[in-house]
């Protein structure tokens, strides 16, 4: 008798493949077949992340942000489709729609470390540098202290003119990674 295969073992395979044409560097050709793992897998992460990296390889955040806005048309609540679109934004320099990007991902995942950090990194970018540190600052209540947020912290104590604070934060850092 024939083997029979599902949906979920017709996603491997596709994923299978996305991954042999990106070891090839052919973007287009990986893209599509991971777009494929997708249609049988909604919730298959990886590939959304693996479309979204031939994308941006291929330098084609239009591309990208257009593909994610369909997505989220069937996918409304994707906390990492969310925060991949604010990735595009923030790339495309949109940093107004960056932010909504971020806010939809932390709705969709209140605890959502990424979009906290990424959220954080816009604000700065825009120099609103206290509802930055409040972005870090919660990264931090979620999750072991990571250096990068310590320093981002520091960073925009820094830029407020807060000097204490900012060597504070940066001695923080030191300690979280000597490397730093």
């Amino acid at each position: 008798p024939l083997p029979i295969y599902d949906d979920e073992d017709d996603a491997d395979l596709y994923a299978l493949i996305g991954m042999e044409y990106l070891y090839l560097d052919k973007f287009e050709n990986a893209r599509e077949y991971f777009i494929k793992c997708l249609e049988l897998d909604n919730d298959d992460y990886s590939a959304l992340y693996n479309i979204i990296y031939c994308f941006d390889f291929l330098d084609q955040n239009q591309e990208a942000i257009k593909f994610l806005n369909q997505y989220l048309d069937k996918n409304p609540y994707s906390e990492v489709a969310w925060h991949q679109l604010g990735k595009q934004f923030f790339v495309t320099k949109d940093y107004k729609k960056a932010l909504a990007a971020y806010d939809f991902a932390i709705i969709s995942d209140e605890n959502f470390v990424g979009a906290y950090l990424e959220k954080g990194k816009v604000l700065e970018k825009l120099k609103e540098y206290s509802e930055a540190i409040e972005n870090y600052k919660i990264t931090l209540a979620l999750d072991e202290p990571t250096s990068f947020a310590l320093l981002r912290i520091g960073h925009c104590y820094e830029k407020m003119r807060e000097d204490e604070l900012a060597v504070q934060y940066f001695y923080k850092t030191v300690k979280e990674d000597p490397l730093l």
